[in-house]
């Protein structure tokens, strides 16, 4: 692991690990292997198991965050390779993993989920008003963030 040190039972490096650091987290799922830890891999291995029950977690990511997640943390493929395979920028894909990483932590440390669906009738209500209505006005009506209602406004201009 590039940023661990690996002790006397290999597993030494697990304590400094926290959940509070999306690096850290990241490196966490994205470099931890068995292959060196002998006596000590059904350890390792509940943690990956762990963070692929996350991932599966219903309601905790959007289907889009999932995947991009998967493929970057679990299939180790690069940013550029998923953004071709979605269709979107490399940059894009470091955003959707920034977002579903946040909201791992969150749910780490609450064990709540926070995240709620837009329902259709707030969709239609935000593409019906976004230019017409000042965009804090759209949000404090939906009770959503000024950037959740930007991007969301994006997100269903491009559907």
């Amino acid at each position: 692991m590039k940023n661990f040190k690996q002790g006397k039972n290999h597993l030494d490096f697990l304590e400094d690990i926290q959940y509070d650091d999306i690096n850290t987290l990241k490196q966490l799922i994205r470099n931890i292997s068995t292959s060196n830890l002998s006596n000590n891999s059904s350890t390792v291995c509940c943690i990956i198991a762990d963070i692929k029950q996350l991932i599966k977690t219903p309601g905790l990511l959007t289907p889009r965050q999932q995947f991009v997640v998967t493929e970057y943390l679990i299939r180790d493929k690069l940013q550029q390779e998923i953004a071709n395979m979605i269709n979107t920028s490399q940059q894009n894909v470091s955003l959707i993993l920034k977002s579903a990483l946040t909201r791992i932590q969150r749910y780490l440390r609450t064990n709540k989920i926070n995240w709620i669906k837009w329902s259709q009738q707030e969709q239609d209500f935000l593409i019906q008003n976004y230019g017409s209505m000042d965009v804090h006005e759209i949000a404090n009506k939906l009770g959503k963030p000024v950037s959740r209602v930007v991007s969301m406004y994006h997100y269903l201009k491009r559907k």
